[in-house]
C-alpha cells in the first residue's frame, strides 16, 4: 500500500500507522492554502477586523505557537521514523508516536489557516 492509497489524511493518526508520508511545513501549508478552511479562530479573526492592534496581537500569538508546534512537530517527526525504523512487522497499533504526530500537524494546520486568513484580510498587517 502507497501512502496515496491510505483512506486517512495526515491529520489522522492511522495515517500515519499504515506507513503515510511525514508532510513537510511546506505541503502542510498547500494543503491549507488548496482549502476554504480559515482556522478555529476564524470568528475571533473577523470579529477584530477593523482593529490592527487586536490583529497584531493574535498575530503574534499564532506565530508564537506556530514556532513552538514546528519544532515540536520536527521532534514528533523525528521520533516517528526511528519508530518506523526499528518497529516489528506485525499487526499495526496505533501509538503515541503517531498521535503525537497527527496532533502537531493540526496544530500547525490550523495556526498557518489562521495567519493565511489574518493577511488575507489585512495584508498590510504584516508590513508594520
Amino acid at each position: 500500500m502507497t501512502y496515496e492509497d491510505i483512506p486517512y489524511s495526515s491529520g489522522h493518526p492511522w495515517y500515519y500507522v499504515l506507513g503515510g508520508h511525514i508532510p513537510s511545513i511546506k505541503e502542510i501549508r498547500l494543503e491549507v492554502r488548496a482549502t476554504a478552511y480559515k482556522g478555529y479562530l476564524a470568528g475571533e479573526i473577523s470579529k477584530a477586523f477593523g482593529n490592527d492592534a487586536k490583529l497584531r496581537s493574535i498575530k503574534d500569538d499564532v506565530e508564537a505557537a506556530l514556532k513552538k508546534d514546528i519544532s515540536q512537530y520536527r521532534q514528533c517527526a523525528f521520533q516517528l521514523y526511528q519508530y518506523r525504523k526499528t518497529a516489528k512487522e506485525s499487526e499495526p497499533v496505533c501509538d503515541a508516536v503517531h498521535v503525537s504526530v497527527s496532533l502537531k500537524r493540526n496544530h500547525i494546520y490550523n495556526e498557518l489557516a489562521h495567519l493565511d486568513y489574518i493577511n488575507e484580510l489585512t495584508p498590510q498587517l504584516s508590513l508594520f
